[in-house]
């Protein structure tokens, strides 16, 4: 706009006219040339630089465009292939699987949770993520199923919990056990390691969808408490 306004100019003009500093406006200058936006006043012992029909810039979106609309087809594959590849974040401490837990218990898109775990390894400093699954199931109707090995008949949880409609819980049968806690939702499946305090979270919906899987077999087979 500053060298159609003035005409065929020096940088230093151009310069006072944008407040532009010199170095900087002849890089934007060069670019301008190589676009065929702005060209070189010839024949001029002094460099100045006039700019070209706006009708130039018109052309110089179109020319581009062409060549996106020519690449988009493959930047989009790119994309799809980078978009389908497995996300997996490690959350370490047991501050970091109690991150895990807020995570999940503020989920609401998905209209179940499944989890298998064993009541015997559960470490007391989690024991407060109970009234999060508790405060989800009843405020936000998510449905709930949990799979569980070990002694349940110390946690007056699974009480409360029995009572909510949208909430199931069954027994694995004697023998089996569970030595980490599991859990399904959405597109997702945390494994949280008592015993090494870490939590691993893997966002993939084709692992998400063969773990439900194998979790229904096993269902199957539990005993409904």
């Amino acid at each position: 706009m500053a060298s159609l306004e003035l005409g065929p100019s020096s940088v230093l003009a151009l310069a006072k006219k944008t407040g532009i500093k010199r170095p900087t406006l002849y890089l934007i200058l060069d670019n301008l040339i190589n676009r065929g936006i702005v060209a070189l006043v010839p024949q001029e012992k002094k460099r100045l630089y006039i700019a070209l029909s706006p009708e130039r810039i018109a052309q110089d979106l179109a020319d581009r465009t062409r060549s996106l609309q020519e690449v988009l087809p493959r930047m989009m594959a790119m994309f799809k292939n980078q978009s389908e590849q497995p996300k997996v974040q490690v959350l370490e401490s047991s501050e970091g699987m109690m991150n895990a837990y807020r995570e999940i218990t503020t989920f609401k898109k998905d209209q179940k949770i499944l989890t298998f775990f064993s009541f015997d390894v559960i470490g007391q400093e989690f024991e407060k993520m109970w009234d999060l699954f508790l405060d989800m199931y009843k405020k936000h109707h998510v449905a709930g199923r949990d799979l569980v090995s070990g002694d349940y008949t110390r946690y007056p949880w699974i009480a409360k919990a029995k009572r909510i409609p949208n909430y199931e819980i069954r027994q694995v049968p004697e023998g089996f056990q569970f030595f980490s806690d599991s859990v399904i939702y959405g597109n997702k499946v945390v494994f949280l390691s008592y015993k090494k305090r870490f939590a691993v979270i893997i966002e993939s919906e084709d692992i998400a969808d063969s773990m439900r899987t194998l979790y229904n077999l096993a269902w199957q087979s539990a005993r409904k408490l």
